[in-house]
């Protein structure tokens, strides 16, 4: 509990270990064999990969490092001595360990997303002095601190000008200087620009622009003046290479459908489902449903048409312009993008006070060759 409070508190994750039920009182970080199993607190055997980091003993592993701890060490009521750890780990690593087994937790959320790396031994006081204030105890001398590689503190080279240019205000330098001192970001003058120091709670602070959009948050949006007139190169404009697409949505609404978007990522069972070549999958998916990029514009449609027929709807038409995606050995980045139309048409012509022929193929067919027609291609056959 005290861990927990702690971690909302300071935003530092924290583990605590039950150190009676830790093996020849050394702690080793290693990454997982493939196929290896570790219990977790929640009870659960879960089966690792390579990629998976793993806090361990001198014999066996005790924590899942970075998403939660193990079950052989957990803290119980017969509990007399405790371990604690505080730690920083490299947020690519926890994020795709903890989407591989899909789990997330307070712990992962935290430390994929970057965690300030001079909270560490703070965090370690902070509960230790929680602990004893509400649970007593004795605590050991010292701490074992193990930081081999120092992490830098980031630098980022601010001009007044630029950010004046960007924001459309005038800023004077003391007002800079004074928002950078209110965000804690040390700086000093370098050939009239500031260079600016980040501190490491701010791990989301990477470039001059993100400097710029600090100093626009802490002015106010609202503050920042509208302008009517803008002044560009003719140069800056380019054709519009979605005039085609714009096109296609206004006479396909004007034929009664309705424009559908489905997410471009899914399972892999519904990549197998139609021939648009062999899927991309991910490196680090968001879960185990959105693990490759669609290589057909299909089934996103098809999932619309069940949503909508479990709700009772017995008449629609639905179409959707989207990229797909393919492997391809000829490119680059190793893979294929190509923009799709997709048409769906389900049930039976809407009721009207005029009688219609009833909707089979050819009447789709029409509809398609009408459609091609109303945006000037005309020689189909």
């Amino acid at each position: 509990d005290a861990a927990n409070y702690v971690l909302m508190d300071s935003g530092h994750p924290m583990h605590t270990f039950d150190l009676s039920q830790i093996f020849g009182n050394e702690i080793n970080v290693r990454y997982a064999k493939k196929g290896e199993t570790f219990t977790t607190l929640d009870a659960e055997k879960r089966k690792l990969s390579d990629f998976h980091l793993l806090i361990c003993d001198g014999e066996k592993p005790i924590a899942l490092a970075g998403i939660m701890g193990g079950l052989n060490t957990q803290i119980t009521e017969r509990t007399t001595s405790v371990l604690i750890e505080s730690a920083y780990f490299n947020p690519t690593i926890i994020r795709k360990g903890a989407k591989s087994l899909d789990l997330s937790t307070e712990a992962s959320r935290r430390f994929e997303r970057d965690t300030d790396i001079e909270g560490v031994i703070p965090a370690v006081d902070q509960l230790v002095q929680l602990i004893l204030e509400v649970a007593g105890g004795i605590v050991s001398k010292g701490v074992v601190d193990e930081y081999p590689n120092q992490k830098k503190m980031k630098s980022i080279l601010f001009s007044v000008e630029k950010c004046q240019n960007l924001l459309g205000i005038e800023l004077s330098d003391k007002k800079v200087q004074k928002i950078f001192s209110s965000l804690n970001i040390e700086y000093t003058q370098k050939d009239g620009s500031i260079q600016c120091s980040i501190p490491t709670f701010r791990n989301d602070l990477d470039r001059e622009v993100d400097l710029c959009e600090e100093i626009a948050r802490v002015i106010g949006y609202d503050n920042i003046p509208a302008t009517t007139q803008f002044s560009a190169s003719y140069t800056s404009f380019v054709e519009d290479q979605y005039e085609l697409d714009s096109l296609l949505r206004s006479q396909l609404c004007a034929n009664g459908f309705h424009e559908h978007y489905s997410n471009s990522l899914q399972h892999e069972n519904y990549t197998r489902h139609f021939s648009g070549g062999e899927a991309v999958q991910l490196k680090n998916p968001l879960s185990q449903d959105m693990q490759f990029v669609r290589n057909s514009i299909l089934p996103g449609l098809l999932m619309a048409a069940s949503y909508n027929e479990k709700r009772q709807e017995k008449s629609f038409n639905l179409f959707e312009i989207g990229a797909i995606h393919n492997q391809s050995t000829k490119s680059a980045t190793g893979s294929n993008e190509k923009f799709h139309l997709g048409l769906l048409w389900y049930g039976d012509v809407t009721p009207h006070w005029r009688k219609y022929e009833e909707r089979d193929a050819f009447r789709s067919k029409g509809e398609v060759a009408q459609i091609l027609k109303s945006i000037g291609i005309g020689n189909i056959s």
